[in-house]
């Protein structure tokens, strides 16, 4: 896995926070690493440069977490764990 400048990644943290904003807080630890995951995907796709990165690509990285772990799987996973 390739390491991104640590600058780099917490410019993307906040455009990430701009463009999410509410919806990141009552992520389950699941879909914060599915999120993690494809932001990471666009990162590497923007060759590690922040500044290049879109809305666009992040609401599809936002759509992406939703794919690989819908609301049904956080349910069931947060009933699971006695967090709803």
């Amino acid at each position: 896995m390739q390491e991104f400048d640590p600058e780099q990644k917490k410019q993307l943290s906040t455009r990430v926070a701009e463009v999410l904003g509410d919806r990141l807080l009552n992520l389950s630890k699941p879909q914060e690493s599915a999120l993690d995951r494809a932001l990471y995907r666009v990162l590497l796709a923007n060759e590690g440069q922040a500044s290049s990165v879109t809305d666009a690509e992040i609401e599809g990285a936002w759509e992406m977490m939703e794919e690989v772990w819908p609301d049904v799987f956080n349910e069931f996973y947060l009933n699971s764990k006695g967090q709803k």
